[in-house]
């Protein structure tokens, strides 16, 4: 009985220990995810059918998406920050810049140019007729001093625009096949080893390289 009481103390132990080990979120990770639950809130408030935290194959590994709302007969592809400061890109930016009173900034990469590869890898699933759209949504407290781009809005706008864009797709489109397989598509996806694919191809995307190369995002 003492054996066993020992064994059983040794193997709690051991899976503490294991535990205490993994790898905690990171604070941008923990607001990244804040960030993505008001969105999805938003979009859970009108009642259209939606995909979250999504994995789907592209060019270079897996790429990763926030969220996939099927707006009436168009499909709208989300990326969602949620930044403070004040920011500064344009859309054909290849990076933006955050900066805050403190002097200190940081440059990121374009969050358009990112969600462009989210949106191909959707085109490639539903199909090239299936109306396809994409919003880069800023769920945090950020500003524009220059002007926000063209594609970018606040999470306050978030539901007009979706509505808007319910009634400017029409009666009449294609995509009900679509949406069908996207949903099959993210169901695949949704697993460890995708998951670990996609990890292995950000490590690859940010890995350092050459003054000068070539970098292709995969997110």
């Amino acid at each position: 009985m003492l054996k066993t009481i020992g064994l059983l103390i040794v193997v709690l132990v051991v899976v503490g220990f294991i535990a205490g080990r993994r790898k905690r979120p990171t604070a941008a990770t923990v607001k990244g995810q804040d960030g993505e639950r008001r969105v999805a809130k938003v979009i859970a408030s009108l009642g259209y059918p939606a995909l979250h935290d999504v994995y789907l194959p592209s060019d270079n590994g897996t790429t990763q998406i926030d969220h996939i709302v099927r707006a009436g007969n168009c499909i709208v592809v989300i990326e969602t920050k949620n930044f403070g400061g004040v920011l500064y890109g344009d859309v054909h930016d290849q990076n933006w810049r955050q900066s805050f009173r403190r002097r200190d900034s940081r440059s990121f990469f374009n969050p358009l140019k990112q969600n462009a590869v989210h949106v191909k890898a959707v085109k490639k699933i539903a199909g090239p007729e299936a109306d396809v759209r994409q919003l880069v949504v800023m769920a945090g407290t950020s500003r524009f001093p220059n002007g926000t781009p063209e594609g970018v809005l606040n999470l306050a706008d978030l539901k007009q625009w979706l509505r808007l864009t319910f009634v400017d797709a029409g009666k009449y489109g294609r995509v009900i096949e679509p949406w069908e397989l996207l949903g099959l598509a993210a169901k695949k996806g949704n697993n460890r080893t995708t998951r670990a694919h996609h990890a292995d191809t950000l490590r690859r995307a940010t890995a350092p390289r050459p003054e000068g190369a070539r970098i292709d995002p995969t997110f």
